[in-house]
C-alpha cells in the first residue's frame, strides 16, 4: 500500500518545484471531502497569493495537500484531482492517522518562510496574505488575522482592528486563544514563521483527537518571542451546524480530558495560573466552563448515553473533578446578570449555575432543549 502512495505522489507532483526557498507553504489536510470543495479551497489560495498586495512574490509558494484517507485519495486522484495538482500544488498521501498527523506530514515537507493552515472545506479571502513589508520585516513568530464565519451568509468577525506588533507581553494573545467564541484557538487564519516552529520543535499532538488546535496555539504563544495581528480579513470559516449533532462517543470524556489536562499542565508549569494580573487564569476558567458545557450536552446528557453515565452520581463526580471543579465554583450568581468575567452567553451561564448548585433536573431540561434545537437544524 505504501508503494501505491509513493507512486501516486510522484505522478501527482510531476513538474512541481519542491526544492528552492519560497515565501509561503500552505498545508491543507484532506479527509472525506469532495473534489469540488477541495478545488474551491485551492483556487481561493491561488487567488490570494497572486493578489496585488500579497507578500508572496514571483510565484514563491507551495500548497501541500495531505490526503489522510487512502481509499478516498485514490478515487479523487483518478476522477477529480489531476487538474488540481498543478501550479505549485503538491499532493501527498498517508494511511488514515488524523488531522494532526496530516498537518505534521505537511510541516515536514514545507519549504516556505511562512506556514499557513487551511481546512479543505474552508476558503481564504483575496486579502488572506496582505501583510505589510514593515510588519514582516520585524519577523513576528505568529501573525493573527481577522476572519469571516459562513453560515447561510458571511458574518464578519473583526477581532484585530489594526496592524500590531508586540515583543513584550503575550498574555493578551493567550487569553484570546483560550477564551471560547473567539476562534483564536484555531490554527487557521494565521501565519507561522517556519523557523520558529522548527527551532521550538512545535508540532501537533497526534495523541489528541479533540482540542489539538488549541493545545498547539497555547504552546505556540507561550514560546513566541513576538506576536503580531493584521487588520486584514483573511479566512472564511464554513460553519456546519449539522456537525454539532454527533453520535454519542463513549470516549468523549477521555478525549476532552486529555486536551484539557495538556493545556492545564502547560499553563501551570509556566506559572501563569498564579500570575498577579489573573488574565490567563480567568481565560482558562472560561475555557474550562466551555468544556463543562460540551461534556454536559454531548456526553452526560446525550440521548444515546448509557444509563451508567446519565446519572447524578457520575455527573456530580465530574463537576467536582480537577481542574473543572475550581472553575465551576468560581462562577457566581452575579455572573448571570453582569458577566463577572465569564465570557459565555447568558443562557450558558444559567446552565452552568444550575450545574454549580447541583440542580440536576434543570440541567437535564436545558440539555434536552439544546438537543431538540440541534435536531431541528439537520431535519
Amino acid at each position: 500500500m505504501s508503494n501505491d502512495f509513493d507512486t501516486l505522489t510522484c505522478v501527482i507532483n510531476r513538474g512541481v518545484n519542491t526544492g528552492g526557498a519560497m515565501d509561503l507553504s500552505v498545508i491543507v489536510p484532506v479527509y472525506r471531502i469532495s473534489g469540488g470543495q477541495l478545488r474551491n479551497c485551492i483556487d481561493s489560495i491561488k487567488k490570494a497569493v497572486n493578489s496585488p498586495h500579497s507578500f508572496v512574490k514571483h510565484g514563491g509558494y507551495e500548497i501541500i495537500v495531505v490526503c489522510d484517507e487512502p481509499q478516498q485519495a485514490t478515487g479523487l486522484v483518478r476522477n477529480e484531482m489531476s487538474q488540481i495538482a498543478q501550479d505549485n500544488v503538491r499532493l501527498v498521501f498517508q494511511p488514515h492517522a488524523g488531522v494532526s498527523a496530516a498537518r505534521n506530514h505537511g510541516l515536514r515537507l514545507a519549504c516556505g518562510e511562512w506556514i499557513g493552515f487551511v481546512d479543505a472545506d474552508d476558503l481564504v479571502t483575496e486579502n488572506a496574505w496582505d501583510v505589510s513589508s514593515q510588519l514582516l520585516a520585524k519577523k513576528p513568530d505568529v501573525i493573527f488575522f481577522n476572519h469571516f464565519r459562513k453560515y447561510n451568509s458571511l458574518e464578519k468577525i473583526q477581532y484585530w482592528k489594526q496592524d500590531t506588533f508586540t515583543a513584550k507581553s503575550t498574555n493578551s494573545f493567550l487569553r484570546d486563544v483560550l477564551s471560547p467564541g473567539t476562534d483564536q484557538g484555531t490554527v487557521w487564519g494565521k501565519l507561522f514563521r517556519r523557523m520558529f516552529l522548527s527551532e521550538n520543535q512545535l508540532t501537533f499532538s497526534e495523541e489528541l483527537a479533540i482540542g489539538e488546535d488549541q493545545y498547539f496555539m497555547v504552546q505556540t504563544v507561550l514560546r513566541a518571542k513576538s506576536l503580531a495581528s493584521s487588520k486584514s480579513f483573511g479566512y472564511i470559516y464554513s460553519c456546519n451546524s449539522a456537525s454539532t449533532v454527533r453520535a454519542f462517543r463513549l470516549d468523549m470524556r477521555e478525549r476532552i480530558d486529555k486536551a484539557t489536562h495538556y493545556i492545564f499542565e502547560e499553563l501551570r508549569d509556566e506559572g501563569l495560573l498564579d500570575s498577579r494580573d489573573g488574565i490567563v487564569r480567568k481565560a482558562f476558567e472560561n475555557y474550562l466552563l466551555d468544556r463543562i458545557l460540551a461534556l454536559t450536552i454531548n456526553y452526560y446528557f446525550h440521548p444515546d448515553a448509557p444509563i451508567e453515565i446519565r446519572n447524578k452520581k457520575a455527573y456530580f463526580a465530574f463537576l467536582s473533578s480537577v481542574p473543572y471543579g475550581d472553575a465551576l465554583q468560581a462562577l457566581s450568581l452575579k455572573s448571570l446578570f453582569h458577566g463577572d468575567g465569564c465570557a459565555l452567553p447568558v443562557a450558558k451561564r444559567l446552565t452552568l449555575l444550575c450545574a454549580r448548585y447541583h440542580l440536576y433536573q434543570l440541567v437535564k431540561i436545558a440539555a434536552e432543549i439544546r438537543h431538540r434545537e440541534l435536531a431541528s437544524i439537520v431535519s
